[in-house]
């Protein structure tokens, strides 16, 4: 019987690292590089080789949405670019939650500029000449802190970045932006100009593990402790989660990550309002920010005074990346043994949140009858 129950325990788990990651682009040497570098990483790998198949594998791609997919553009390979009808759908895609890895030297020149995604995502390219040996991790950084690539590099590249919201990834020696990510309210995108053969294998297969599990996010599934991680209090001191809900709570816990700038957390926030006034006393609620200032907090703060639970903020997104959230809000409801017993990665009504928490409720009280 304990057997039966490890199993099923340990399932959701399994089924969460079955997902495949989906590569996308035409037969080359970088595109067996890459794909080389996810099978040695572990990744089951599913492949669309764009020349072969003759059309992009649009009835396909949203079957990613819960893993991530690999776009690369070799500019030596028209029919790697991204049409605009490409573009759009990348959007649609990106807008219901998907994440992507998008590797490419050049873009100006492909469709993707006649697309909405270049303003969806607030990517813009500028057109260079680069002449680089290294290519440079940023610190601190999720995806490429302490990692410098030797890079002999002399090629005409498109640069792109971010306007809004980004976080530099790469920089070549002489400060170049290579590579990007961001993370919106509604999707994760990670964007890098180069070719993945002026990597070493061992380098690319080092930024790829990083990259891939930014944009998936750790497995995190009901039944599994709810981890730690640091916060900074609105007040400036720094300390780890648990030190401030304590790891062993006498009540349920209703955490949710956000951002103010989230049009999709103000819309969540009423239902959080009405759920904080009905379960007073009995349910504990925190708000986790996510890589915004103090001021900023509180200026939102006193914008929102039916906010009266505490807010904590996850300056180096690590907390996110810790709890899988690819998009905001992102809600999970834990008991009191801080156990995950409820998640949802996007606006949850009022009444889908209730019963949630009612069953928390009901298995904690039967769980202390038994222990009395």
């Amino acid at each position: 019987m304990m057997k039966k129950l490890l199993f099923l325990l340990l399932l959701p788990l399994q089924m969460a690292f079955a997902a495949p990651v989906a590569l996308i682009g035409v037969d080359s040497p970088g595109y067996q590089a890459v794909l080389q570098a996810l099978k040695k990483l572990g990744h089951e790998v599913d492949t669309f080789d764009l020349a072969s198949q003759g059309k992009f594998p649009e009835e396909k791609l949203f079957d990613y949405r819960d893993t991530t997919v690999i776009r690369l553009v070799d500019s030596k390979i028209p029919a790697s670019g991204i049409s605009s009808e490409e573009g759009d759908i990348w959007t649609d895609f990106l807008a219901s939650m998907g994440t992507l890895i998008l590797i490419a030297d050049q873009l100006r020149n492909t469709g993707i500029m006649n697309s909405i995604m270049p303003e969806y995502t607030g990517l813009h390219f500028r057109k260079t000449h680069l002449k680089t040996h290294n290519i440079l991790g940023q610190a601190s950084d999720l995806i490429s802190d302490d990692l410098n690539f030797q890079a002999d590099v002399d090629a005409d590249i498109d640069l792109m970045a971010f306007h809004e919201g980004n976080d530099i990834v790469l920089k070549a020696d002489h400060q170049e932006v290579l590579g990007v990510k961001k993370q919106s309210c509604g999707f994760r995108m990670s964007a890098f100009s180069f070719k993945p053969e002026w990597l070493k294998a061992s380098d690319l297969r080092k930024l790829l593990g990083r990259a891939v599990d930014w944009n998936m996010g750790h497995a995190l599934v009901p039944g599994h402790k709810a981890p730690d991680f640091p916060v900074l209090a609105l007040n400036g001191e720094t300390t780890g989660l648990y030190n401030l809900i304590g790891s062993e709570a006498a009540k349920p816990l209703v955490l949710e990550f956000m951002a103010t700038w989230c049009h999709f957390c103000a819309d969540q926030l009423p239902a959080m309002a009405e759920l904080r006034a009905k379960y007073d006393g009995k349910v504990d609620f925190v708000f986790i920010n996510y890589r915004e200032s103090p001021e900023k907090i509180r200026d939102y703060l006193a914008q929102h005074p039916e906010i009266d639970w505490p807010v904590y903020i996850t300056e180096d997104g690590y907390g996110a990346l810790r709890y899988g959230v690819k998009a905001l809000p992102g809600i999970f409801i834990l008991d009191a043994s801080r156990t995950v017993r409820f998640i949802r990665k996007k606006v949850t009504s009022a009444d889908i949140l209730e019963n949630a928490i009612d069953q928390v409720l009901i298995q904690s009280r039967f769980e202390k009858l038994h222990q009395d």
